[in-house]
């Protein structure tokens, strides 16, 4: 049964419909494309039917390769994300690839407490800035988030709370739900913080061009920056906050700095400084952080749990979000398990037993691409199946938070 769906994918259709517009490949290559990818999954995951069943996924990719002649290269993509969610985990997804070129709307969104909203505009969509969504060709958001949620992996909610929003700018999307037609400006229906109704068209633009245009318009100093979003490129740093005789860590990633100090000797560094400056509190602050390799974090939790001084309730903070994940849900769940932590925020995308581990791949014809979870990995009790771990103290961002740079997660800790 394991293997009986690989000889169909490659069978090709007595029917010859037309294709959809904008084809690159053929049936045939999509077809073994697709077959690969099944393969790949069977052979790598470690138990790829722990939550769709085998002949749900089996009647999932059948559908799918009968389909192929009547859909767009994008839109196969799309099913093929679609397929990948089906395994429900955080690990396991599927991409466009570098072959296949990809438009999205000269904006990006963000899903904030208060809706989404515009949070950066190309060259004269600037101007759009802080003005919140309400409709894309005149289909309502909360549709727009309802149906990007099938293209979303994820372990949680709050994996899919973090994905679902990037779908709305993606215009192969947009275009497969039906929502616009090909080659032509979209409609975009938006308030301005005053309450104020606007509808203005947006012209698409090419990915790459996009996020290049993306970096040479948005390199704002870090000094014009609330201190979470300084040295984004940084995997560790930290700052003493004196009025508040607190040790500030931002982790951004699970991994040892190329020139060092690495991960277990900044941690030296850290208990150092909270000694040296007797502080009263430390955070660490995981929000951005996607994970990396999650053996680097045992020294410093180590050091943080034998440091008396702050390894007490009311004086360790870690502060969570929606885009930490992976190697970084590890920390937090080591940190729940051995020390005196308050989580801050939101929580993570994961869950503390869950499949993971990346394991890409990159199918022969078209160069799409993703990944397949090989491990389990248990960092909470046998038993505990929590979908997240849940924080002490939540802390919704508005966008007039963001756009004021005030940081509603750092404020609750410091109001303490």
């Amino acid at each position: 049964m394991k293997r009986a769906v690989l000889s169909a994918l490659i069978i090709l259709s007595a029917s010859h419909l037309a294709h959809a517009n904008d084809r690159q490949f053929t049936d045939e290559q999509w077809r073994e494309d697709l077959a690969q990818y099944v393969a790949f999954a069977q052979d790598t995951h470690l138990n790829l039917f722990h939550t769709v069943s085998e002949e749900e996924f089996n009647t999932a990719v059948a559908k799918l390769n009968q389909s192929i002649p009547d859909l767009s290269d994008t839109g196969i993509v799309l099913e093929m994300v679609a397929l990948a969610t089906r395994i429900n985990d955080g690990h396991s997804w599927v991409e466009f690839g570098p072959n296949i070129p990809v438009d999205l709307l000269p904006v990006r969104f963000y899903e904030y407490d208060d809706g989404a909203h515009i949070t950066h505009g190309i060259g004269v969509h600037r101007k759009l800035e802080q003005h919140r969504l309400i409709a894309i060709a005149n289909t309502p958001v909360d549709e727009l988030l309802q149906r990007a949620e099938r293209y979303c992996s994820r372990d949680n909610q709050y994996g899919v709370l973090n994905a679902r929003v990037h779908w709305l700018a993606n215009v192969a999307f947009l275009q497969h739900e039906g929502i616009i037609q090909a080659n032509q400006d979209i409609p975009i229906t938006l308030e301005s913080s005053g309450g104020e109704s606007i509808t203005t068209t947006l012209t698409p633009i090419n990915a790459e061009v996009f996020f290049k245009q993306l970096q040479d318009e948005y390199n704002v100093p870090d000094s014009q920056k609330p201190l979470y979003r300084r040295n984004a490129a940084l995997a560790y740093w930290m700052e003493y906050l004196p009025e508040h005789k607190t040790v500030y860590m931002k982790f951004n990633a699970v991994r040892d700095l190329p020139d060092g100090p690495r991960l277990g000797q900044f941690a030296n560094t850290l208990i150092d400084e909270i000694e040296d400056r007797n502080a009263e509190k430390l955070i660490i602050d995981v929000r951005h952080n996607s994970g990396g390799n999650g053996n680097l974090t045992r020294s410093l939790i180590r050091k943080i749990k034998d440091c008396e001084q702050i390894n007490q309730q009311g004086r360790l903070f870690v502060i969570t979000g929606r885009r930490t994940f992976s190697a970084a849900l590890m920390f937090n769940a080591r940190m729940e398990a051995a020390t005196n932590v308050t989580f801050v925020g939101e929580p993570g995308r994961g869950k503390p037993n869950s499949y993971s581990e990346y394991n890409d791949f990159h199918l022969k014809h078209t160069g799409v691409s993703g990944s397949i979870s090989s491990l389990f990995h248990q960092e909470g009790k046998p038993d505990d199946t929590r979908e997240y771990i849940d924080v002490h103290i939540p802390a919704p961002l508005t966008a007039q938070d963001y756009f004021t740079n005030r940081d509603p997660y750092l404020q609750a800790i410091l109001d303490q």
